[in-house]
C-alpha cells in the first residue's frame, strides 16, 4: 500500500515540479541561472572574440560596396558615392560595437512581455494535490488488487518521469538557444548594411525575437495545461492519472513545436 501511495504521489509530484520548472526557467535572465560571473565572463569572451570578427566582416561588406561604387562610376573616384557609402556604414558600425546592449535590449523588452503574461496567468495553482481521496479509494482493494493496481500504476510513473525529463531537456534547449545567439551576435549584425548579404542580419534578428517570443508559448501552453488537469487533480484516481499523463504528453509535444510556432509568428520560415 505504501509503495502504491509513493508511485501516486511521485505521479502528481513530478507533474507539479515539471510545471513549476516550466515558469522558473522561462521568466529567468541567463545571469540568474549560470550565475552573474559566468555570464559576464562568456560576454567578455565574446567581446575578445567574437566582436573583432565581427568588424572584420563589416569591413569586407564596406570594401566590397566601396567596389561596386568604383565599377558604376567606370574607375572615376566620385567623393560624393564615396562618402555616401561611408556614411552608410557609420550605423551598422555602432551597432556591431553595441551588439550586446541591443540583445540585452530585445531580451528586456520580450521578458518584460513573458513576465507580464507569467503574472496575469494562474500557472502554480496546482501544486499542492490531495491525493486522499485514491488513498480511500486504494485502501478498499483487496491485496491481489492491489497488486494489480501497483502494476497499474508503475509504468505510469515511469512515463511521467521520462515526460518530465524531456519538457525540461526543450525548457533548457530554449536557453541555450538564447545564450548561444547572444554570444555570437555581433557576427550576423555586421551584415546589416550589405545589400548582398543583409538578409543574414534580418534573419537573426527575427530568430533572436522569436527564441524569446518562445518562452511566452511556453507559458501560454503550461497555462492550458493547468485547465485541462484541473478535474484530474480536483478528484485523483487511478483513471485521472492516466488523463493526466496523456494531458502531459500533449504539454511536452506542444512544447517541443513551440520553437517552431513562435518563428512562423515572426516570419523567420
Amino acid at each position: 500500500m505504501k509503495g502504491i501511495a509513493g508511485l501516486v504521489d511521485g505521479i502528481f509530484g513530478n507533474i507539479n515540479w515539471m510545471l513549476s520548472n516550466i515558469t522558473d526557467v522561462v521568466t529567468k535572465t541567463p545571469a540568474d541561472i549560470l550565475g552573474k560571473d559566468y555570464w559576464n565572463g562568456l560576454l567578455k569572451i565574446g567581446t575578445i572574440a567574437v566582436l573583432p570578427f565581427a568588424i572584420i566582416i563589416l569591413s569586407y561588406c564596406m570594401a566590397a560596396e566601396l567596389y561596386r561604387v568604383y565599377c558604376r562610376s567606370n574607375g572615376a573616384l566620385d567623393l560624393e558615392l564615396v562618402c555616401t557609402t561611408f556614411v552608410k556604414f557609420i550605423l551598422p558600425y555602432f551597432i556591431v560595437i553595441k551588439s550586446y546592449d541591443l540583445i540585452q535590449w530585445i531580451y528586456r523588452m520580450f521578458n518584460s512581455l513573458i513576465t507580464t503574461i507569467y503574472s496575469s496567468l494562474t500557472i502554480g495553482g496546482i501544486n499542492a494535490i490531495d491525493t486522499s481521496a485514491l488513498d480511500k479509494q486504494l485502501q478498499g482493494l483487496s491485496f491481489f488488487d492491489k497488486i494489480g493496481s501497483l502494476l497499474e500504476i508503475w509504468p505510469l510513473w515511469v512515463a511521467v518521469k521520462l515526460l518530465s525529463v524531456i519538457i525540461i531537456v526543450i525548457i533548457y534547449g530554449r536557453l541555450f538557444e538564447i545564450i548561444i545567439l547572444w554570444i555570437f551576435s555581433p557576427i550576423p549584425l555586421a551584415t546589416l548594411a550589405s545589400d548582398d548579404i543583409g538578409r543574414i542580419g534580418k534573419n537573426f534578428i527575427k530568430l533572436f525575437c522569436a527564441a524569446m517570443l518562445q518562452g511566452a508559448v511556453m507559458l501560454l501552453c503550461a497555462a492550458l495545461y493547468v485547465c485541462l488537469v484541473k478535474k484530474a487533480v480536483i478528484e485523483p484516481s487511478i483513471g485521472g492519472a492516466f488523463t493526466m499523463l496523456g494531458y502531459s504528453a500533449v504539454l511536452a509535444a506542444t512544447l517541443a513545436v513551440s520553437g517552431s510556432l513562435s518563428k512562423r509568428i515572426l516570419g523567420t520560415f
